[in-house]
């Protein structure tokens, strides 16, 4: 039985703010009135904002250079690539850009958190616009060492994380399986790498991003591992890549993530 709080959350990315408005008593100084509206600052009509001539001015001159850049053609593809995970826990899109990783930084294995991708492409052509709307974050690559028992470690920690328990990891370069009936700290029964079982002490070069290597998302055990290698921006490894390979490009899923027991990705 407190005081009810008033609490707004004004989007992201100045698409909106919040108008709060509150009454104080000049006596005591108590709240007595609160109330707040989302203004929608990209809206034609009400509440929604007139745009700033100037500032409209210099958009639409940034928009002149920038456009030809963004609508720039990278390759075709005849499917969506979607962040839809299958009943294994795989994604077209997920499955490519993991791909594209591991080849930008040559290394054995490529690990990336669910999250990190924020877009899906549309079947047809794919250009450099396309490419940022799915990595926003502009965000480093790096190879990360490892040995084999980290990397059991890390992926049983999907797990045992405490926070956001939807980001699972997608992954490139090996397969492991899964099951979901043990402990979450032992959940993983197997993980196979170039046709042969993860050995606890041997070496893995992994290729991630850097709030991923930071531990970003909970994984705490991607900050044991040593950097060795940083491959520039995420977006700029992804279309060298998509300029590597042939058009249209193929991607499929399958062969990564294998739960046992007919244990569903969703459990």
């Amino acid at each position: 039985g407190g005081k009810p709080t008033l609490v707004t959350q004004a989007y992201s990315y100045s698409s909106a703010y919040s108008d709060v408005y509150l009454e104080l008593d000049p006596v005591t100084k108590d709240v007595t009135s609160k109330n707040a509206t989302i203004i929608i600052a990209y809206a034609d009509l009400g509440p929604g904002l007139t745009p700033d001539e100037n500032a409209q001015e210099l958009l639409d001159a940034v928009n002149t250079v920038v456009e030809p850049l963004i609508n720039e053609i990278i390759t075709t593809t005849d499917i969506p690539l979607t962040r839809t995970l299958d009943i294994n826990g795989e994604s077209l899109l997920y499955n490519i850009v993991t791909d594209a990783l591991r080849w930008h930084m040559d290394a054995d294995m490529s690990i990336i958190n669910i999250g990190a991708l924020r877009a899906d492409i549309d079947a047809g052509e794919i250009t450099t616009g396309d490419v940022y709307s799915v990595m926003p974050f502009h965000g480093q690559i790096n190879t990360v060492q490892m040995t084999g028992k980290q990397l059991r470690d890390l992926l049983n920690e999907q797990w045992t994380r405490t926070i956001k328990p939807d980001h699972y990891l997608q992954i490139s370069g090996f397969s492991y399986s899964y099951d979901s009936s043990r402990e979450p700290s032992s959940r993983v029964t197997s993980i196979t790498f170039d046709g042969k079982e993860v050995g606890d002490d041997e070496l893995y070069s992994i290729a991630t991003i850097d709030f991923l290597a930071s531990g970003g998302d909970g994984y705490s055990v991607m900050k044991e591992g040593t950097i060795i290698a940083n491959g520039g921006l995420d977006v700029d490894g992804f279309i060298a890549y998509l300029r590597h390979i042939p058009s249209p490009i193929h991607v499929e899923t399958g062969g990564r993530i294998f739960p046992e027991n007919n244990s569903p990705y969703e459990e």
